[in-house]
């Protein structure tokens, strides 16, 4: 795939390799850069500044397409430390959406602009949450909890049938391997991931998704990846480049799953602005050149 514009971590993302929105993101040692990219499976092109509520703070989740995305703010400025920012993007701007009834950040994002589904992450100040809340494109509502409170988990899925997976806590600093479905009403704990992950992402849908990427206890960054086939994870081919805290999109077929930009600490730079591309069994990655790797 084609290089991100810029490289970044925290980037949000929706939408399939061909249709992709990346949003968001922070170049080392500045600021977030308060725009989102499209991707059409080769370039990314088409810059758009993000809604003052959130293209200041940046961006940490996200539900939706190209064309009609529902974002969450990721950080604040300071004290009061309010985390309850989002936005909506139409295919050509972004404009601020209402205000979310759960002040959190580090979440996971499922579903669509009218039926998106964000749940779990960090409370404002410290602590983590296991908050669970619902956009039907103009309003939020709470839904059940998540059955472990945890921040920095991957989400996938549709807003009545989620998966969301791994995470983190601190304190103590805990690394997760659990996945919970949602069902539209309330959470179950099923079988877990092969290794305990943190910022990884996910793509797919509850019966076929894959989770790549992320940060295993240690810290150090993975390249793993892992397919769930609706009862039991299994290893998927690895990605190119060991990466966490990276776009992608959560509502994505696994067969068009991607992932871009991202940060990959005690390297200088510590971010990266390569796009890899999940085709079924393999993982092809381009970084500003022509080169492919299977």
């Amino acid at each position: 795939g084609g290089a991100f514009p810029t490289s970044s971590s925290q980037v949000a993302g929706a939408g399939p390799r061909d249709a992709a929105l990346g949003i968001g993101g922070y170049p080392e040692g500045s600021p977030p850069t308060g725009k989102s990219y499209e991707y059409n499976g080769v370039a990314w092109s088409t810059e758009a500044t993000l809604n003052p509520s959130t293209g200041t703070n940046g961006v940490n989740a996200a539900a939706g397409t190209q064309t009609a995305c529902i974002n969450v703010q990721n950080t604040a400025g300071g004290a009061t430390y309010s985390y309850t920012a989002a936005g909506e993007y139409d295919g050509t701007s972004w404009t601020n959406a209402a205000t979310r009834p759960a002040n959190n950040y580090s979440n996971a994002g499922a579903g669509t602009l009218t039926a998106g589904l964000f749940f779990g992450g960090t409370s404002s100040p410290t602590g983590t949450t296991n908050a669970t809340v619902s956009y039907d494109g103009s309003a939020w509502t709470v839904e059940s909890p998540l059955n472990t409170g945890r921040s920095e988990l991957a989400g996938s899925g549709i807003q009545t049938a989620a998966l969301g997976s791994g995470g983190y806590s601190n304190p103590p600093a805990t690394f997760y391997a659990s996945t919970e479905e949602y069902n539209g009403t309330s959470w179950t704990t099923v079988n877990s991931l092969n290794t305990e992950t943190r910022n990884g992402k996910s793509s797919g849908f509850q019966t076929d998704a894959i989770i790549m990427g992320g940060r295993n206890p240690g810290p150090v960054n993975t390249t793993n990846s892992f397919r769930y086939d609706g009862t039991v994870w299994s290893t998927a081919p690895s990605l190119a480049t060991a990466r966490n805290n990276f776009g992608n999109g959560a509502t994505s077929p696994v067969g068009a799953a991607w992932g871009s930009a991202g940060y990959y600490p005690g390297s200088s730079p510590n971010r990266t602005n390569t796009t890899e591309h999940f085709n079924v069994e393999t993982v092809s990655v381009n970084p500003a050149s022509n080169l492919t790797v299977s």
